[in-house]
């Protein structure tokens, strides 16, 4: 299954994400521990688990494609999350 890659405005802010599956599979939302983008980190894994899940992987506000959130908390981080 291939890996699209995505962008959506979510709060006025662009997001980039990589997306892979089908709606019809449990998602599954893989969130960046360090600094890079998505496609950095997950590209690898991705098609790993496209059989059997809906997989979402975003590059996280201010770096690779997303735009960077003002003021950057984790307040603000966990409700972008939400959004997402």
């Amino acid at each position: 299954m291939s890996i699209q890659n995505r962008t959506l405005t979510l709060n006025g802010k662009t997001v980039r994400y990589l997306e892979g599956g089908t709606t019809d599979n449990a998602p599954i939302l893989l969130l960046l521990g360090a600094l890079g983008d998505a496609t950095f980190h997950w590209s690898r894994l991705m098609p790993l688990l496209t059989d059997n899940y809906y997989v979402v992987a975003p590059d996280i506000p201010g770096f690779g494609d997303s735009e960077r959130l003002q003021p950057l908390t984790y307040a603000a981080l966990v409700d972008w999350v939400g959004e997402l």
